[in-house]
C-alpha cells in the first residue's frame, strides 16, 4: 500500500468515527424522544416525563421552571382526568451533537385527534448523556 493510500485511509477513519458516533447518539436521542410520544399516546405521563433529567429547565413566558412545574403545566394544558387530550407525534426531528456528552434536538410537535383542533409548534431541546442514557436538560417548546 502506498503512503498516499495509507494517509487517505487514516483520514477517512478519522472522519468516519465521529460521524458514526454522532449518528448512533442521534439515533438514541430520537428513540428516547419517540418513547415520550409513545408514553403520551398510552396516557402514561410518567413515561413522557422520564426523558427529562431531574435538573431540567423548561422555558416559559415567565422564565425557566423545573421538572415539577413542567409536569403541572402539561397536566393543566393537555390532560384531563388522567388522559391526554390528543395524540402526540413529532416531525422534522434533527439532532446535532454539541460535544461528546451534549446535543441539541429540534423539530415540530403535533397534538391531534379526539375531535379537537390540531396544536403544533417547533421545539428545541438540549440533551445530556447521563448514566441512565440521554436526558433532556432544557426544553424550549
Amino acid at each position: 500500500m502506498s503512503v498516499k493510500a495509507i494517509v487517505l485511509l487514516g483520514l477517512a477513519l478519522t472522519v468516519a468515527a465521529p460521524l458514526s458516533a454522532q449518528s448512533s447518539d442521534g439515533d438514541a436521542i430520537k428513540a428516547e424522544l419517540d418513547s415520550t410520544a409513545a408514553g403520551w399516546n398510552r396516557n402514561d405521563l410518567a413515561r413522557y416525563m422520564a426523558a427529562y433529567d431531574t435538573s431540567m429547565r423548561s422555558m416559559t413566558r415567565n422564565g425557566p421552571v423545573g421538572l415539577a412545574a413542567t409536569e403541572t403545566a402539561i397536566k393543566g394544558a393537555f390532560w384531563k382526568d388522567g388522559k391526554a387530550n390528543q395524540q402526540l407525534r413529532y416531525e422534522n426531528v434533527e439532532v446535532r451533537k454539541l460535544g461528546a456528552d451534549f446535543a441539541i434536538c429540534t423539530g415540530h410537535f403535533i397534538l391531534s385527534g379526539n375531535g379537537l383542533k390540531d396544536i403544533g409548534g417547533w421545539f428545541s431541546t438540549v440533551w445530556m448523556r447521563t448514566p441512565s442514557g440521554w436526558r433532556m436538560i432544557l426544553d424550549h417548546s
